[in-house]
């Protein structure tokens, strides 16, 4: 990509040192950077909150949100991938909704 002039980054809301971690482990050259509390991902409206159903399905699985982010509200953003010429402006935005729209409204 970089003969392109075109770089790849990931944002995830995740603590930086576990995400780090995750970089390491995983031997990724990507950069990423920590969105914490979700607040670039808010400037987006790709944001919204777990049901207290998917906080526990979370924490089963090994997963909860309060060890992962610097946070207590139990939110997340809607995974999406983006496309912004230099221009500053957006090219292509495509959001991952097939799992969950059905997700964010389990109770």
């Amino acid at each position: 990509m970089d003969a392109k002039n075109a770089y790849f980054i990931s944002i995830s809301p995740q603590k930086y040192s576990i995400s780090g971690q995750l970089k390491k482990e995983k031997s990724m050259s990507i950069t990423i950077l920590s969105d914490i509390k979700n607040n670039i991902a808010n400037q987006f409206g790709l944001v919204f909150t777990l049901s207290e159903k998917m906080r526990e399905l979370n924490k089963s699985l090994g997963a909860n949100l309060l060890d992962f982010n610097d946070d207590d509200i139990y939110t997340l953003p809607i995974p999406a991938t983006y496309l912004i010429g230099q221009d500053k402006r957006f090219s292509l935005l495509i959001l991952m909704l097939i799992i969950w729209n059905e997700l964010i409204y389990l109770n």
